[in-house]
């Protein structure tokens, strides 16, 4: 007996993984793509499977055809601006599919040898939601390894980016480091926090608070020159973990905007968060910041 196809289940199935994978995606290259673009890309997904399970529309199956479609989903859910963007989203968004698809359909096929499909289309209403979870998990951890070896290798040799730091008309140039394991957030606004040494922003501190925070003999010393300057209303505190440091603290405070400079492009953040630390950040004095992955994107 032939398998019974509802299209609009298929549709719908297509939908959520589509969503899901798009949704993925945005999270892993921390994007702020609105969630109805994921919709609507996820939507030409779903579409373009009803099309092709329609019968004599097989020509859509052409791998031409399905690449297309994969850019037009990527298009509309994050509009890339470069075609090294657009090769990067692209190759993400086939590596999680594959990977997470690869992995359902594996342990489903472990345990039971039996993958039903209709023109390639995968019957995910046959598959236990169980096999569903435990294949989404392993994907998700094989694209997590493989994101952060292709973020690594678009990145690799432009890992500098020249900033501009704004604070009541006062401005600084920093020289910061593009750090794919800086993950400090301000607990308030959720916001990524740069990272800097204290003498490279002096030109945008008030001085007073500039020489006690120079002359403090201790961490908390700091802390307590910055609460109590004129700067008080700009202050965070944004917890962080590091080796032997399991609650640490590191001052921080909210910029009014910093411009962005990376080959030549420009562009502006603002409220952006920066976090100050008494030490060098490099020991040769290449860069003075630690920036978060985004700032180039």
């Amino acid at each position: 007996m032939g398998n019974i196809l509802y299209i609009d289940i298929v549709f719908f199935e297509n939908l959520f993984m589509n969503y899901f994978l798009l949704y993925l995606l945005k999270r892993l290259i921390r994007s702020k793509a609105p969630n109805w673009r994921l919709v609507l890309s996820a939507l030409v997904g779903a579409g373009y499977v009803v099309i092709i399970l329609i019968p004599n529309m097989e020509i859509y199956l052409n791998i031409t055809i399905k690449i297309l479609v994969s850019l037009l989903m990527i298009v509309i859910a994050f509009f890339p601006y470069t075609i090294r963007e657009m090769l990067k989203l692209i190759l993400l968004f086939y590596l999680e599919t594959f990977l997470i698809g690869g992995s359902i359909m594996a342990i489903f096929y472990l345990a039971n040898r039996d993958l039903s499909n209709v023109n390639g289309i995968m019957l995910l209403n046959r598959i236990s939601q169980i096999y569903l979870l435990l294949g989404s998990i392993i994907g998700i951890i094989f694209v997590k390894i493989g994101f952060d070896f292709i973020d690594g290798y678009f990145l690799k040799g432009k890992m500098l980016a020249e900033l501009e730091v704004f604070l009541d008309n006062k401005h600084c140039s920093l020289k910061a480091l593009i750090d794919t394991g800086n993950s400090l957030r301000d607990p308030l606004t959720n916001l990524p926090v740069i990272v800097t040494f204290l003498d490279a922003i002096e030109a945008i501190l008030p001085e007073t608070t500039f020489r006690k925070m120079k002359s403090s003999k201790s961490y908390d010393e700091i802390i307590e020159a910055l609460i109590n300057s004129e700067l008080k209303q700009r202050v965070r505190l944004i917890p962080y973990k590091a080796l032997g440091i399991d609650n640490g603290l590191i001052a921080a405070i909210r910029t009014d905007k910093i411009i962005v400079a990376k080959e030549k492009k420009f562009s502006k953040i603002d409220d952006c968060i920066l976090a100050i630390y008494n030490l060098p950040l490099s020991e040769n004095g290449e860069f003075d910041a630690l920036a978060f992955p985004e700032i180039i994107r």
